[in-house]
């Protein structure tokens, strides 16, 4: 119960899962520089609207879509395809919602330098699940019976987050060919659930059906919103007393510090084309407030039961069939609960990116993604068409293949009424049409104030 409830606030405040793919062309909006800190904006001086300079809502999914699991008849009716939805699933597989809200931005370009801060609120939940868990629940435990082997489910994960995000920015065009530059970012932790550790086996005995589990969880908390006592006699009961939360504390903790480092760079290789690599979200944050750590380790085993004998203790009234589980379980298992600090990595990523300039106002271009999360990589690829007629009005369009999904059409644009931008990208608007598809899609927009655009022959829209 203590899991789902802390999931269930922090999932609420949405998550992070960015994906960068068509903003990263697009360098007439400064917040494009995310991906890639060796990027220099077209904006010589820029200064986000306080609270609205980017908010961002992003899904990924790397497992199925819905219409790989519900599937339509002919005739119009429904039916449940679960070898379908099964062929989809990876060995381990992941779940993303994000959220991010940039509450101050600014940047600026100095000769050949340029520097860049932002303070940005960021949520993320992750959910991962091994293809084994999803085979037991529509195969059942005979699908493992039959192969005489154990199901593994030790891909197991969840990470829920929040947290502030403190970036200062610097690039520099090195030489005529090289652009480059690092984002150094502070991180204070507010809330956080993780379970470090899951090792969970399920075996049946393909002569006798008797079922064999073997789990090891530890479960990480750092919140201020509850005060969880276990009791190591009985792992069913906890103690859950409501802490005396304030927004202010809560949003001012600086307890739970971290640290995080973006690399990149732009290299031209002549007048039309030029390559990119970034490395983002190399960093950790330590967890140190309000922490809870809930471990639970042990083997039972199950050779079922004689039907008669237990047909008898149904009808006892003066037995308590919850109770015996219980006991029996907390023989077996060793639960503990301590509270000591530890360390959650980012989910690092890198990102590799080619361009063609087929004019000053034409570009196309290629971009490989891909994100490193507990020990799995997961790839996604971006072909994209920028036009930029004139600096204050750009718009980008991108087709993307993610996560072994083939149906994602990207947009983008931005338009600029001297001094304010506005701006709005997506990297997938066949949700918005067709729901069931869904697999992974991020929505970003925002406005800033854009003072200065480093082309000398650029005439803003109106100037007072």
């Amino acid at each position: 119960m203590t899991i789902i409830l802390l999931s269930f606030l922090v999932f609420n405040n949405n998550a992070r899962a960015q994906q960068f793919s068509t903003i990263h062309w697009m360098q007439g909006i400064p917040q494009s520089i995310y991906s890639n800190p060796g990027l220099t904006p077209d904006a010589n001086i820029f200064i986000g609207m306080p609270g609205l300079s980017s908010i961002c809502f992003g899904f990924e999914h790397t497992g199925f879509r819905i219409d790989d699991l519900i599937m339509k008849n002919n005739d119009g009716s429904f039916y449940i395809d679960d070898d379908n939805m099964l062929a989809k699933l990876g060995k381990n597989n992941y779940l993303g919602v994000g959220y991010q809200h940039e509450v101050l931005a600014f940047g600026f370009r100095h000769r050949e330098n340029y520097f860049s801060l932002n303070f940005t609120e960021k949520v993320d939940f992750r959910f991962g699940y091994p293809e084994d868990l999803m085979l037991l629940f529509f195969k059942g435990n005979d699908y493992f019976r039959g192969k005489e082997q154990a199901a593994d489910f030790t891909g197991f994960e969840l990470n829920a987050s929040h947290y502030h995000e403190l970036g200062l920015g610097f690039s520099r065009q090195w030489m005529d060919e090289l652009s480059a530059g690092v984002r150094a970012k502070i991180l204070f932790g507010m809330a956080n659930l993780n379970i470090e550790e899951y090792d969970f086996f399920f075996n049946t005995n393909p002569d006798d059906y008797e079922i064999t589990l073997h789990s090891y969880m530890l479960i990480n908390t750092s919140q201020a919103f509850f005060d969880i006592q276990m009791d190591e006699d009985d792992i069913g009961e906890f103690n859950i007393d409501g802490k005396d939360f304030i927004v202010q504390d809560y949003l001012l903790n600086t307890k739970n510090l971290g640290f995080a480092i973006d690399l990149g760079g732009i290299y031209e290789i002549d007048e039309r084309f030029s390559v990119g690599l970034s490395v983002v979200d190399l960093g950790f944050i330590n967890w140190k407030s309000g922490v809870s750590n809930l471990s639970l380790n042990g083997e039972f085993g199950f050779e079922g039961f004689d039907w008669p004998g237990f047909k008898d203790l149904l009808d006892d009234e003066e037995t308590d069939l919850g109770d015996m589980l219980t006991d029996t379980i907390n023989e077996l298992y060793d639960s503990r609960q301590i509270a000591n600090s530890y360390r959650l990595m980012l989910p690092p990523k890198i990102l590799l990116s080619g361009t063609y300039n087929i004019s000053d106002i034409h570009k196309t271009g290629l971009l490989f993604r891909g994100m490193f999360y507990e020990g799995n990589f997961f790839p996604s690829f971006t072909l994209a068409y920028s036009i930029q007629p004139i600096p204050q009005i750009g718009g980008s369009l991108s087709y993307s293949v993610i996560h072994n999904n083939f149906a994602n059409i990207g947009l983008g644009f931005h338009f600029n009424l001297y001094p304010f931008q506005i701006y709005f990208v997506t990297d997938n608007l066949i949700p918005s049409l067709y729901p069931h598809t869904i697999q992974t899609t991020t929505l970003q927009l925002g406005i800033n104030w854009v003072i200065d655009y480093m082309y000398p022959d650029a005439v803003p829209l109106y100037s007072p």
